[in-house]
């Protein structure tokens, strides 16, 4: 789990997924993106604390000193400079970001099911059913219901 979904290096990984995200928000809207991720899915219920892994793990690398210039560069810095090249953005414009990582919850709903009780929240704002619409033909419509 560790190699295939939170190794930086891996260009596949969700910490290299989060970090591109990151790096097309706007930058006025990364704090909030930071701040709200949630981990849902299959996955996120057979590994039930993947989404705290992936805000430690975005932490650390947000914290650590790898991404700021040194000076001169040695031999081992560039090194440690061709073992980072698979991260797809440069973490020093999103190190301010490091301190407002949050995990939201999607209790009270299940993980693997938070997509459809999202897809039917959404229809059920944006396709208003109107009683005086004559172009569907309604078997039992939601104003008979309610007498």
């Amino acid at each position: 789990m560790e190699r295939a979904w939170l190794d930086e290096n891996n260009p596949n990984s969700l910490v290299a997924a989060l970090f591109k995200c990151l790096k097309e928000s706007p930058v006025d809207a990364r704090k909030d993106v930071i701040g709200n991720l949630l981990v849902c899915g299959d996955t996120a219920v057979l590994v039930p604390d993947l989404g705290r892994r992936l805000a430690l793990k975005v932490k650390r690398l947000l914290q650590s000193k790898e991404g700021e210039e040194a000076g001169p560069a040695s031999p081992s810095s560039v090194a440690d400079e061709l073992a980072m090249t698979m991260v797809p953005v440069a973490t020093q414009q999103l190190k301010p970001l490091a301190d407002h990582i949050g995990v939201i919850s999607c209790a009270p709903y299940r993980a693997d099911l938070i997509s459809w009780v999202g897809g039917s929240v959404y229809s059920a704002i944006w396709h208003r059913h109107d009683d005086d619409d004559t172009h569907m033909n309604w078997v039992f419509s939601p104003a008979s219901a309610s007498k």
